[in-house]
């Protein structure tokens, strides 16, 4: 069939035999194939929707990594590393499509030497132009302090900002670790982290932070010259996790506090000047109650709520092993009785009762669909004498209850040829899709780190949502694929629909051929985006596509390539999602 179908000068010899053995060739075509579900991989993103970054002559270490995302759809990934003997922060950038960005940077990568300890995590933040920031620690004489490092959005090191393209920041005498970085309503630095609490017999860490101008200088209109530390007689100890900054430069900040000797998560709330926030928990913290700290244990992440209140994630305790844990805050920084239990959600994760078993790294709230999605590394297997990290994720309505329509029951487990040491980051693209990042091992529990991503399908989609739905039935099938190339070939009437409709279509035989016409007048046929709409490229190209298949097997002989502006398969699955709904594709 594709042999006589990609021949555009046989288009008037192939339309009887192409018409008179539709339903057989329908039925072929269709066989094995199955629509993805929410949170499978999207396998057009990588290798069956997983790509691995080549930076194995690289030193990664195992700690947090983070992931921003530029205007053109990139993905920029900043790790602590390591050269040789040389202790910085590395920087690569990753395509909408999932290449290798080999522009970027010096050939694809850009260093920084922090001359850290290489213990600290490192947070990247994307200003309004595509600069990037990146907050982590810089250390001298055996003493760390705040580092914010710029970049240009071509991974240089932009010379420009504070010193040689570096701040380093000192909130107290002692030691400082960086968490996160955020860019503030007007474009000014807001990074936190702990710092040691100096001449306390004990080792506590204070939460600090510090906002900086566009030039690298400290902002002095924030708390006093620019910088902030805060610990209470019930917040003994930190260690700073997560930041937000919402529309009003007011920062909120998630920790793991130690107080009377039990590990709990707190938020600490401050207005746009550094100020705590009186309105919200006590003195401006929210300190979970010590009664659950058997329940709900290290806290890993944040985001904001639409009624500016806050979720945070935890490892929590289910009958069975450990379970994945969101927790609702009000605006006030008091639990949200309305949301699940009390203000916790909690779903199974892990059957091991480990220790780190379930490690919910990230939340992300979708305000459009109003879900929110919980990513992470949980245990599910064991490989030969270690426990082997899988990928997890989970997602909540916005009442807390599990969304049955993703996974099994809400839950999603990917067990991949990698071992998962490090969940790092999840977006929400445009298109409706999850992107996840992590760092992975090939080999072992914690051998050959390298940085991994995947996307996963969202959804589910109502199938009207479709402009390629072209018989307005319950399904997007093969045979809205099938109509579009026999419209293209010329056919019409009972030529057209014969086999190839929905057995409940919403428009009639004569409806559907209107339809065709007015995607064709308006340029919603053409596939490959060549200035012409014909059978035996556009039309192949949307049948393959709607049947699930990608790459080469997409664009084998149904592609104009002789055409300056014909577009590849990633731009092909792009446009069709982007133009016609992301709902078209399996």
């Amino acid at each position: 069939m594709f042999a006589c179908l990609a021949r555009i000068h046989a288009a008037l010899r192939c339309r009887d035999w192409f018409a008179a053995s539709q339903v057989a060739t329908a039925a072929w075509l269709l066989a094995g194939v199955v629509a993805a579900a929410p949170g499978d991989f999207d396998t057009t993103y990588g290798m069956a929707g997983v790509v691995t970054v080549p930076v194995d002559q690289l030193g990664l270490y195992l700690q947090r990594s983070s992931v921003a995302l530029q205007s053109n759809g990139s993905l920029v990934i900043a790790n602590r590393c390591f050269r040789g003997s040389i202790d910085g922060i590395c920087l690569y950038r990753i395509s909408h499509g999932g290449d290798f960005d080999t522009t970027f940077g010096e050939s694809g990568i850009a260093f920084f030497a922090s001359g850290g300890q290489g213990t600290s995590t490192t947070d990247v933040a994307v200003a309004a132009d595509d600069a990037l920031f990146v907050a982590t620690d810089c250390s001298d004489a055996g003493r760390s302090e705040f580092c914010l490092v710029k970049f240009t959005p071509d991974g240089l090191v932009d010379g420009t900002f504070a010193r040689q393209g570096a701040a380093r920041i000192s909130v107290s005498s002692g030691s400082h670790r960086a968490a996160a970085v955020r860019v503030d309503p007007r474009d000014r630095l807001v990074i936190v982290g702990d710092c040691d609490r100096v001449g306390h017999p004990l080792a506590f860490r204070d939460f600090c932070a510090a906002r900086v101008l566009a030039d690298g200088t400290l902002d002095s209109a924030f708390a006093t010259d620019g910088v902030l530390s805060a610990n209470t007689t019930y917040v003994h100890d930190n260690k700073v996790m997560d930041l937000t900054v919402d529309s009003e430069a007011n920062l909120v900040a998630l920790s793991q506090c130690r107080a009377n000797q039990v590990s709990v998560p707190c938020l600490y709330k401050f207005d746009s000047l550094g100020r705590p926030d009186s309105t919200f928990g006590r003195d401006g913290i929210f300190e979970q109650p010590m009664s659950l700290g058997d329940f709900i244990t290290d806290a890993y992440a944040m985001a904001p709520a639409a009624d500016r209140g806050y979720y945070y994630t935890s490892e929590c305790a289910a009958p069975d092993g450990k379970a994945f844990c969101v927790v609702k805050l009000l605006a006030s920084g008091t639990f949200d009785e309305s949301f699940a239990h009390g203000g916790v959600a909690r779903i199974g994760i892990s059957t091991f009762d480990l220790r780190g078993a379930a490690r919910p790294n990230k939340v992300f709230f979708d305000a459009v669909a109003q879900k929110i999605t919980v990513g992470g590394i949980c245990y599910v297997r064991v490989e030969g004498s270690y426990y082997a990290q899988d990928l997890c994720l989970a997602r909540f309505l916005s009442d807390g209850r599990t969304d049955s329509t993703y996974g099994s029951g809400g839950r999603v487990t990917h067990t991949l040829q990698l071992n998962v040491n490090e969940f790092a980051f999840m977006f929400v693209e445009r298109l409706e899709k999850l992107t996840v990042a992590f760092v992975c091992s090939r080999y072992g529990f914690f051998t050959n780190p390298s940085f991994c991503l995947a996307r996963l399908k969202g959804g589910p989609y109502d199938a009207s949502s479709c402009a390629y739905n072209i018989d307005a039935d319950a399904e997007v099938a093969g045979g809205d694929g099938v109509l579009a190339v026999r419209y293209l070939l010329g056919l019409r009437g009972a030529a057209l629909t014969d086999g190839a409709v929905g057995p409940n279509p919403g428009r009639s035989n004569a409806e559907i051929e209107t339809y065709l016409a007015d995607l064709l007048a308006q340029g919603k046929l053409d596939a490959d985006g060549d200035g012409q709409s014909l059978a035996m490229t556009d039309g192949l190209l949307i049948l393959r596509a709607m049947l699930g298949l990608t790459g080469d097997a997409l664009t084998a002989g149904a592609v104009n390539t002789a055409h300056p502006n014909a577009r590849n398969a990633q731009q092909i699955l792009t446009w069709i999602e982007s133009t016609h709904g992301v709902a078209c594709l399996p």
